[in-house]
């Protein structure tokens, strides 16, 4: 009985450290993708847009291209500062989070100013739509 409750007991042991393991190479400066991308993009791909998609699964995968481009070029990033001596991981990682945080404030910025811009043409062609005028009266 004695030896059933010490593997009971080492089992239990292991299996909570195994459980709430630690990262020895975890860095609180290095920042994460997920934390700068929204929800649904962090996995976004890079596709080629046809010409002949819809205009809304165009939108659609330029903002996908957007967000697939931007994770690549963050992850270099990151990974130039994980090649420095420790002494300048933070500043880089600093310099890193302050870019894509400016880089994703002004596309947000920009998409806001698209879709203004949109809704004012939609506006537009629905409530003054241009007639056409056709003679059929030839000229004698």
């Amino acid at each position: 009985m004695k030896q059933f409750l010490i593997i009971i007991i080492s089992l239990f042991t292991f299996s909570y450290s195994a459980v709430y393991a630690v990262d020895l190479n975890y860095n609180p400066m290095r920042p994460r993708w997920k934390d700068f991308c929204p929800d649904g993009w962090q996995d976004a791909e890079y596709k080629e847009i046809k010409w002949y998609w819809p205009y809304s699964v165009r939108q659609t995968q330029e903002e996908l291209n957007f967000w697939a481009l931007k994770r690549d070029e963050f992850e270099e990033q990151i990974n130039k500062c994980d090649n420095l001596l420790d002494e300048f991981k933070g500043q880089c990682y600093w310099t890193v989070k302050s870019k894509f945080r400016n880089d994703f404030e002004d596309h947000k910025l920009e998409e806001e100013a698209k879709k203004i811009f949109n809704k004012g043409i939609d506006d537009n062609i629905y409530r003054n739509p241009r007639p056409i005028m056709i003679n059929i009266i030839p000229n004698h």
